[in-house]
C-alpha cells in the first residue's frame, strides 16, 4: 500500500537512493526526521509502501523521562513545517476532503447508553466534521445535549457537537451512513433514515472469540462496511462467519490535542517496572 510516510523504526531503502537524498536531515533532534527523508525520496518520483505482514522486533529501553523533552519536539515540528508545511496540507486534503457528501453519524449518546461507544464516536465526528459534511443522529436530541453536559466534555467539543447534532439534511443530499452501535440494531437505524444513504457502515466490537448468529447476518445483509477497531476483532467478526471482504480494521480515533508526551508530565510510579500497565477503565 503506498502511503505518504513510514517511521524509522522500521524503515528499509536502497543504500545508493539513502546517499543520493542525502541521508537523514541532522537539523532534526528526534522527531519527524523519517517524515522528511520520505517526502524528499518521494520528490524524486519514488514509491513510499507500507508492508503489513513484515514483522519487526524493535529493542528501545529509555531511562524515566529521558525522552520527554516537550521543546525538542516544538522545534522539530517547526523545522518540518518549514519544509513541507504547504504540501503536508495539500497531501492531507487530497486523501482525506470529501465533496457533495454528508457522513451522518448514527451514535449512542449518553451514560443510558453504552458509554464507551459514545466517547468514541465522539472522538470520530470530532476528528472528520473540518474534512467534510457530517450530521450526528442520536436517539433524543435534547437528552443528548443534556448528557454531554452532565459527562463533562470541554464547551468547544460541545458546541460543535450540539451544532453537529442540530444540523438538518436535505431531501436529495448524498449521504453515507455510520451506524455506530452493536450489529444487533443495524436494521432498526437503517430503515428509519429519511433520506436513503448511498453506502451504509457498521461500526461495531465485541471482547469475545466469538459474535451472536443475529449479528453475524445484520453484517452481511444490512451493511456495505463493517469497521472494527483491530486485528482480533476482525477474526472473530470474520470466523463467526460475517463475510471477511467488508470488515475493515479501523482503529480508535485518538485526540492528539490531549494526548499529546510533550504538553504532559509523566506519572511517577513508585516501584517501577520493566512493563507498566495503566487501565483507565471507561
Amino acid at each position: 500500500e503506498s502511503v505518504t510516510a513510514v517511521s524509522k523504526n522500521c524503515m528499509m531503502m536502497r543504500k545508493d537512493l539513502f546517499s543520493r537524498i542525502g541521508g537523514f536531515n541532522e537539523n532534526y533532534t528526534r522527531f519527524y526526521m523519517d517524515a522528511d527523508i520520505a517526502f524528499r525520496v518521494a520528490k524524486l518520483g519514488k514509491r513510499i509502501v507500507y508492508t503489513p505482514n513484515s514483522i519487526a522486533i524493535y529493542n528501545y529501553v529509555s531511562s524515566d523521562g529521558e525522552d520527554d523533552n516537550p521543546d525538542e519536539a516544538k522545534d522539530d515540528v517547526r523545522i518540518f513545517n518549514s519544509y513541507w508545511g504547504n504540501q503536508t496540507s495539500e497531501d492531507i486534503k487530497s486523501r482525506w476532503e470529501v465533496n457533495n457528501i454528508t457522513l451522518v453519524w448514527n451514535m449512542e449518546c449518553g451514560t443510558g447508553q453504552v458509554l464507551g461507544f459514545t466517547t468514541e464516536a465522539i472522538g470520530f465526528v470530532l476528528g472528520l466534521y473540518k474534512r467534510m459534511s457530517i450530521k450526528v443522529q442520536v436517539n433524543d436530541e435534547s437528552t443528548c445535549k443534556d448528557e454531554l453536559k452532565k459527562h463533562g466534555i470541554p464547551k468547544l467539543y460541545y458546541k460543535i457537537l450540539e451544532t453537529l447534532i442540530e444540523k438538518k439534511l436535505q431531501p436529495l443530499e448524498n449521504v453515507i451512513l455510520v451506524i455506530h452501535r452493536d450489529p444487533g440494531r443495524y436494521p432498526y437505524f437503517v430503515e428509519r433514515q429519511e433520506v436513503d444513504p448511498l453506502y451504509v457502515i457498521g461500526r461495531g466490537m465485541f471482547e469475545t472469540d466469538k459474535i451472536d448468529l443475529g449479528w453475524v447476518e445484520n453484517c452481511n445483509k444490512w451493511v456495505d462496511e463493517v469497521w472494527v477497531p483491530s486485528a482480533f476483532n476482525r477474526e472473530t467478526f470474520s470466523s463467526s462467519g460475517v463475510n471477511i471482504s467488508k470488515i475493515v480494521t479501523v482503529p480508535d480515533p485518538v485526540d492528539v490535542n490531549l494526548f499529546t508526551p510533550s504538553i504532559h508530565v509523566p506519572i511517577k510510579l513508585p516501584d517501577r517496572k520493566p512493563f507498566n500497565f495503566l487501565s483507565i477503565l471507561k
